[in-house]
């Protein structure tokens, strides 16, 4: 069955939705240790987060026959880009199933949004753990610089936990 990927609106349900897709994926993994929903919801929500002043952000999520199965964000850093003179696009909060599909649909919503905003589709930095992390202001956030992701390079996910 087809991917399906639908953005995720600011409305309290659907970044719900978001930020407990990655609790609910690795709910069996002794490993995995859930964020707390508030902080998530907070930091997803532009009406809360300070960073959306000088973030632009948008949620993703990849659906098969109904059923959540992957997530994305996509940021662009206004501030940052102008200082530095570029127009990276970064992303985070990324969880998805073991499959390939999902990660091409998940990048490729990505990537095309940050296209629409001038990005540099070839170049993402990730990953990042909120907006406001993406302008590096934050400690904590770990970042990578990719030039692309070459045939048959697939990101971790699901799997790795177990």
């Amino acid at each position: 069955m087809a991917i399906e990927i639908r953005e995720i609106k600011p409305t309290h349900s659907q970044l719900k939705e978001f930020s407990l897709f990655s609790t609910n994926l690795y709910k069996d993994s002794p490993y995995y240790v859930p964020a707390l929903l508030m902080d998530d919801l907070g930091t997803f929500d532009p009406k809360k987060n300070p960073a959306s002043d000088f973030c632009e952000s948008i949620y993703f999520m990849a659906y098969r026959d109904g059923k959540p199965v992957g997530r994305i964000a996509g940021i662009v850093n206004k501030v940052v880009n102008e200082k530095w003179n570029e127009n990276n696009v970064r992303f985070g909060f990324v969880d998805f199933i073991d499959d390939s599909e999902v990660v091409d649909a998940l990048f490729n919503a990505v990537e095309n949004w940050g296209r629409s905003k001038g990005g540099i589709a070839y170049e993402f930095f990730g990953k990042v753990d909120s907006p406001a992390e993406a302008g590096g202001h934050q400690p904590g956030g770990a970042g990578v610089i990719f030039g692309g992701f070459p045939a048959g390079c697939v990101p971790l996910g699901a799997g790795s936990f177990t």
